[in-house]
């Protein structure tokens, strides 16, 4: 009995033994499926991680690369219709330098173009492998601006050589941080009236003598700030004379180059992208409202109110004569040898807001001002006068004491190599951008920022290109995420 017994148990040990080996045997199985699993679970995850990061960073360089062909065309850099690269989603940034970025809008000072385009994979990674969906490339473009619409640019007076005013009251104030005050780039600043005035900042390179003027904002002065010049309510730093709170180690403003304004009609776009409508004025009618009714005949013909370039180059040797009250009805850029102010009081204005350019150009492309001098009748070119360094761009022949005045909603920029010659409570709405300035007897002048074509006057840059270049510097992965 013991022996059946004992022959039992050793039947059920024996069954027992067998079941834990065959389990064993299915848990050593199952964990190689869940390993094998696993393997290729993390393969396929590494495998469409990297398709997916392989479509985001070429669907973000196809941003990259729409931006830089819509620059290329024209377009600015903050003006891109991203909703034309549906796909990526992008942020453009500018520099001057390379190395200070700015957000939009765009930059008069911009040299570089940062694009950082974010691209989405269009199938995306599995088994949480989703780093690399959406991808962010950087891209680095040089960049010069073509020639655009006429962008307002400049400081409220721009005097290349010595600036003369006496009881003047010249407001200066910046409109833009790079555009505003006056700047005597080469010569001296004279205000020797006790009524004159300036509301803003001067930089002269060469000497201040103030007298008895004031000066509201501050003085940089290259050369010697007289004595008087210390009416100045902010800082003076000179390089002798009168200072004034100057810090130590100052250093003179960097002043933009003289830019030299040719006739170029190519250059002056509007806000819709087209060409100022080209006037020619018949030969000899050279009174400023005969030198505007041929503008107007063209409104009548067709051209609408579109910006107007009036060239007198030719048909007008001795310059256009400057009289009456004139009335402007649309932009206009009037390019003339000179302007002879013959009337006092000569008056322009306008009932709409209007922009006037009177221009007198200059060909030698140098950085400096080029006066052709006043040009002798029957000539079909000017003469450079003898002995003299300038004649004036707008002024008057012989000793008459003319006037001039820029009113209502118009506001105007002189651009000239040569000189403005005024007196007589002569009064200005706009910008000064001239070889040289005498003006007399209650001046009073006002800052609007007007800019001209084919030029940034805050760098002193000429654009003749009709489109921007754009080069490729650098390109680079950012961080991806999830």
């Amino acid at each position: 009995m013991l022996e059946n017994f004992w022959r039992r148990w050793r039947n059920v040990n024996d069954h027992g033994s067998a079941l834990i080996a065959v389990i064993g045997v299915m848990v050593v199985l199952a964990l190689v499926a869940v390993a094998v699993g696993s393997v290729s679970l993390h393969a396929l995850g590494q495998t469409t991680m990297s398709r997916a990061g392989t479509q985001s960073i070429a669907d973000a360089e196809s941003g990259v690369n729409f931006a830089r062909a819509e620059i290329a065309r024209g377009v600015a850099p903050c003006s891109i219709d991203w909703t034309r690269a549906p796909s990526v989603t992008a942020t453009v940034e500018q520099s001057p330098d390379g190395k200070t970025w700015n957000a939009c809008p765009t930059l008069l000072s911009t040299k570089f173009v940062r694009i950082k385009s974010t691209g989405l994979a269009s199938a995306k990674g599995v088994a949480g492998a989703s780093a690399k969906d959406t991808s962010t490339v950087a891209a680095v473009f040089d960049y010069v601006p073509g020639i655009g619409p006429v962008t307002p640019s400049g400081a409220g007076i721009f005097s290349y050589n010595d600036f003369s005013v006496d009881k003047g009251e010249l407001t200066v104030d910046p409109i833009t941080l790079t555009g505003g005050g006056a700047i005597i780039r080469n010569g001296d600043f004279n205000c020797t009236n006790p009524n004159g005035t300036v509301q803003g900042s001067i930089w002269v390179y060469g000497d201040l003598d103030l007298g008895k003027c004031k000066v509201t904002g501050n003085a940089w002065v290259l050369g010697n700030a007289k004595e008087g010049s210390s009416n100045v309510d902010g800082i003076i730093c000179s390089g002798s004379g009168v200072r004034k709170n100057c810090p130590a180690g100052w250093t003179m403003p960097t002043s933009p180059p003289w830019v030299d304004i040719s006739y170029a009609p190519s250059a002056w776009v509007d806000t819709d992208g087209l060409p100022y409508d080209v006037v020619t004025v018949p030969t000899g009618q050279c009174d400023v409202d005969k030198v505007l009714d041929a503008a107007k005949a063209r409104t009548s013909a067709g051209a609408g109110l579109r910006p107007a370039i009036i060239n007198t180059l030719d048909s007008c040797p001795d310059g256009v004569r400057v009289r009456g009250d004139i009335t402007i009805r649309r932009h206009v850029a009037v390019f003339a040898r000179t302007f002879l102010l013959d009337q006092n009081e000569t008056t322009f204005t306008s009932p709409d807001t209007r922009r006037l350019w009177l221009v007198t150009p200059d060909s030698v492309d140098d950085n400096a001002p080029s006066c052709p001098g006043y040009p002798t009748s029957g000539h079909s070119a000017p003469a450079y006068p003898d002995g003299k360094k300038f004649q004036w761009g707008m002024g008057w022949d012989g000793t008459n004491n003319l006037s001039i005045e820029i009113n209502g909603n118009l506001t105007a920029m002189l651009y000239t190599p040569c000189a403005l010659k005024i007196k007589n409570n002569s009064k200005w709405d706009g910008q000064l951008y001239v070889g040289g300035t005498d003006a007399k007897n209650n001046f009073d002048f006002s800052y609007s920022q007007i800019g001209i074509g084919g030029a940034n006057l805050n760098t002193g840059e000429e654009y003749n290109a009709t489109t921007p270049s754009v080069r490729l510097k650098s390109i680079r992965d950012l961080a991806s995420n999830g």
